[in-house]
C-alpha cells in the first residue's frame, strides 16, 4: 500500500521513494493480470476480458487526471494533495478483500515459488 506512504510522506524524498514503490508494484502486477485472464478465459471470452482490461486502463489514465485534480481542488478534509493518495486506501482494502474472496486458488499454492528470471524478463 505504497499510496498510504505517499499520503503520509513527511518530505519529498519519502514521497518519491513511495511513488517508485508504486511503479514497481504496478509493473509486477501487470503480468499477473494477463496470466489470470489467460487461465480463466478462452476464445471470445478471453478477447472480451482483455478488451475490458484495456478499456479500464485507458479510462484510468484519462479520468485519473481529472478526478485527481478535482480531489486536490476540493481539499478533502484539509489534506491538500495528500487526499489524492489517501483516497486509494479504502479502495485498496476493498480490492484486497474482493480478490481474496473471488480470485481462484491454485492447487500448487503451497509449492509455488517466485521465478526471478521470469519476473526479470
Amino acid at each position: 500500500m505504497a499510496f498510504l506512504v505517499c499520503g503520509v510522506a513527511i518530505d519529498v524524498t519519502m514521497l518519491v521513494a513511495a511513488r517508485i514503490a508504486q511503479a514497481i508494484g504496478a509493473a509486477l502486477l501487470m503480468p499477473q493480470v494477463f496470466s489470470l485472464i489467460h487461465r480463466l478465459w478462452e476464445g471470445p471470452g478471453r478477447r472480451q476480458a482483455i478488451g475490458l482490461y484495456s478499456m479500464v486502463l485507458a479510462l484510468g489514465v484519462a479520468l485519473g487526471q481529472v478526478v485527481g485534480g478535482l480531489v486536490v481542488g476540493s481539499d478533502l478534509f484539509g489534506l491538500s494533495w495528500r487526499a489524492v493518495f489517501l483516497v486509494n486506501v479504502p479502495i485498496g482494502l476493498l480490492t484486497l478483500a474482493l480478490g481474496l474472496r473471488h480470485l481462484p486458488r491454485s492447487a500448487t499454492d503451497r509449492s509455488a515459488r517466485l521465478d526471478p528470471l521470469g519476473v526479470a524478463c
